[in-house]
């Protein structure tokens, strides 16, 4: 049996509908995995599921949302039965100069941000930043490996 195999496995991949996740998912796709793609954009997840063939699985969610997580989670349970690779990829951003920055922008890029510190903060944790990856990401992993065991990657 190949060790890095991953026929007969699990995966769900956020951030899937294109650039590193769409390409992450097609690797797991070709290893064996069968793949949930989990993304904002209906269109763009079928394009890359199209693109699979181990019966792919579409989850439509924004994970900018706070309930997102758990119905991500819930909905790749009931397609997939368990979830052996989980790949946080999803991400937000805005690429304009600062002078173009308005009050729209810094609610959807820091909310999450805030949010996140909020829950730490209630559950007596230290609040701390990651600029490098999506806002929230680690709470966000917690509410979706709940139910969830396996390999878990934040992009």
């Amino acid at each position: 049996m190949d060790p890095f195999s991953l026929a007969g496995r699990t995966a769900l991949v956020t951030g899937a509908s294109r650039g590193i996740g769409a390409a992450t998912a097609r690797a797991l796709d070709r290893a064996g995995a069968r793949v949930a793609l989990v993304a904002r954009s209906r269109e763009d997840l079928e394009a890359v599921a199209r693109e699979l063939g181990n019966d792919p699985v579409v989850v439509v969610a924004d994970l900018g949302e706070v309930d997102a997580p758990a119905e991500v989670a819930r909905q790749a349970l009931d397609a997939l039965g368990s979830v052996d690779v989980l790949v946080n990829n999803a991400a937000i951003a805005a690429r304009l100069p600062t002078v173009e920055t308005d009050a729209a922008v810094i609610d959807r890029v820091w909310k999450p941000i805030a949010h996140e510190q909020a829950e730490r903060r209630k559950r007596g944790e230290r609040a701390t930043h990651r600029l490098s990856m999506l806002p929230g990401i680690s709470r966000r992993s917690r509410l979706l490996l709940g139910p969830l065991q396996g390999l878990v990657v934040d992009a």
